[in-house]
């Protein structure tokens, strides 16, 4: 069986670790701006990566062989 998490790309997993080291940033500073700026970041990667994973599953149901 496949790894359940193969649909996570190379970009999602870099983007991934740059939201960590930018949420680490902002829970030890006080900026305002990147505060928003991290709140901006992980809505947009949540959307790319739900979208990304749709995208990959429903690829798996068009090729799959049971047409049910």
């Amino acid at each position: 069986m496949k790894d359940k998490n193969d649909w996570i790309i190379q970009g999602i997993q870099i983007s991934c670790k740059q939201k960590i080291s930018l949420y680490a940033f902002t829970m030890y500073g006080n900026d305002p701006k990147a505060k928003v700026h991290c709140i901006e970041y992980c809505k947009i990667l949540r959307e790319i990566t739900q979208e990304d994973k749709l995208q990959h599953y429903n690829r798996l149901i068009a090729n799959s062989n049971s047409k049910i």
